[in-house]
């Protein structure tokens, strides 16, 4: 955490500052469904049916009635808006993807470890195998975000199970969608 973020890490650990609101479930369910419709056009390939899964995932009504302050940009709307914005930009890649796997549990040769990996993908381009971690934030996509993965153990481990079942890992992909929200 004081790598991330030496503010937040004084006001939790030196000052023992409480949130002024209680924590909620908004940030893991809009993250749920923001998988959930990606999963659905990786799978299916229809806009349609991915934008009907977010919206099934995470419907409007459960949302609550004041989002969190950190979650002010993760609205329905933004959430149906981002995931048609993403597959109107992002079609053209992913046209050289074949999906090896969506959401699978993946039990290590050890039979020790359960991965789920949310996707695997090959690259027609190169004919590597790519793993895939789809997430959603509200930070912004910078240096501090992608430092959080560099180096990561869970990443590794990923990467060394690809080698492991497919032969070789081209690499991994952290497929992050930020719905920050500013105030001005």
């Amino acid at each position: 955490l004081y790598r991330l973020c030496p503010l937040r890490f004084r006001q939790t650990y030196e000052e023992r500052l409480t949130p002024l609101q209680t924590a909620s479930r908004h940030d893991h369910d809009f993250g749920n469904a923001w998988d959930a419709g990606l999963t659905t056009w990786y799978r299916d390939g229809s806009a349609m049916a991915a934008i009907e899964a977010f919206g099934k995932a995470y419907p409007q009504d459960k949302y609550p009635a004041v989002l969190p302050l950190f979650s002010q940009g993760k609205t329905f709307e933004n959430g149906l808006k981002g995931l048609a914005a993403y597959i109107n930009r992002w079609a053209e890649e992913a046209a050289h993807w074949t999906v090896l796997s969506l959401q699978e549990k993946d039990v290590n040769d050890a039979n020790d470890r359960i991965l789920k990996l949310d996707m695997v993908v090959r690259d027609d381009r190169d004919g590597q195998v790519y793993g895939v971690d789809i997430k959603s934030t509200s930070s912004y996509l910078d240096n501090k975000y992608w430092a959080r993965y560099e180096p990561n153990s869970q990443v590794r481990m990923y990467a060394d199970r690809l080698n492991e079942r497919y032969g070789d890992c081209g690499g991994f992909i952290i497929n992050a969608a930020s719905f920050k929200h500013r105030s001005r």
